[in-house]
């Protein structure tokens, strides 16, 4: 007798800008497992935040805001190198979307060490740190 229109369907397209999907139920599992890991994420946060205490959580919000930074500089530079090395590379063939890949990854990776550098994140001197003593000792043979 009644026949509405589903207006969550109808804005849940519009909103993810999938207007050529018949049938958004198909997106129902990623979207229960994206929410169920959102949802475990905040538990283990919340849990996290109880056995340190405020001090050590907000000494972690400093890092994860550097971090959180320096990663949209990252994607930023990922999609900037996606759209130059199309313009450059034929994309109809297998090796130039390899190149255009390792060129947007490049770009990304580079950006995400220069926002690092310049936070001057002390996550970063740890790695370095570590590389350094890493490649810099001689490995012994542990067999002889």
């Amino acid at each position: 007798i009644f026949s509405f229109p589903n207006l969550f369907e109808y804005y849940f397209k519009l909103f993810l800008d999938i207007g050529d999907l018949s049938d958004i139920r198909i997106l129902g599992l990623v979207f229960a497992f994206s929410l169920s890991s959102v949802c475990y994420f905040l538990f283990l946060l919340l849990s996290f935040f109880i056995r340190i205490g405020f001090s050590g959580f907000r000494g972690m919000l400093g890092s994860g805001g550097r971090i959180l930074v320096a990663s949209l500089c990252a994607a930023g530079g990922v999609w900037g190198g996606l759209n130059i090395f199309s313009r450059f590379v034929d994309l109809s063939t297998f090796s130039g979307v390899v190149l255009q890949l390792g060129g947007a990854l490049l770009t990304g990776g580079i950006l995400y060490i220069l926002s690092l550098i310049i936070f001057r994140a002390p996550e970063l001197k740890i790695i370095i740190k570590s590389m350094r003593s890493e490649f810099s000792s001689p490995t012994l043979d542990k067999t002889s």
